[in-house]
């Protein structure tokens, strides 16, 4: 998408950001209901202590996860408005905020959005070590941790 907008005219460039503003304006909105609503169920938290308190106080938590979300990617999106297009530790899903962006280098799907797992295995294929890996580290700096992890396990 970046380079098909890099390649759109300042009339197009201009379109994608009032639409962009608008959908900003309407998240604002409802982060703000939502806010609003965060803050009734806890006062009526405080009167009730059953069963029933302690799941709509879960929920309450996973509301405010989303709402602290929602706010984060509205500061990124206006500063992506302004022209920031590099913004470090950018939230890249609403579900998973740390997924990050990773360039694989293929031609139908250049990036995908999730974690890098690194799998090592040995002979008859059994997974000797596995780690989920910060960012999107080169795989050639994996290589001889690899092999120094092997050895510990295996002496050679």
């Amino acid at each position: 998408m970046g380079s098909t907008i890099k390649n759109r005219t300042n009339e197009a460039k201009q379109n994608v950001k009032e639409i962009t503003s608008k959908i900003l304006g309407a998240t604002r909105e409802v982060v703000g209901q939502a806010e609003q609503v965060l803050n009734e169920v806890k006062q009526h938290l405080f009167d009730q202590a059953d069963a029933a308190a302690v799941k709509v106080e879960q929920t309450v938590k996973v509301l405010e996860t989303t709402v602290e979300t929602a706010k984060r990617i509205i500061a990124q999106t206006v500063s992506v408005q302004q022209g920031n297009t590099h913004i470090r530790d950018r939230v890249v899903s609403v579900f998973d905020t740390d997924a990050r962006p990773i360039v694989k280098g293929k031609l139908n799907v250049p990036v995908e959005f999730g974690m890098k797992l690194f799998i090592q295995d040995c002979e008859k294929n059994i997974i000797t070590r596995y780690q989920v890996l910060e960012g999107n580290p080169c795989d050639d700096t994996l290589l001889i941790p690899a092999v120094d992890a092997h050895i510990a396990m295996f002496g050679r």
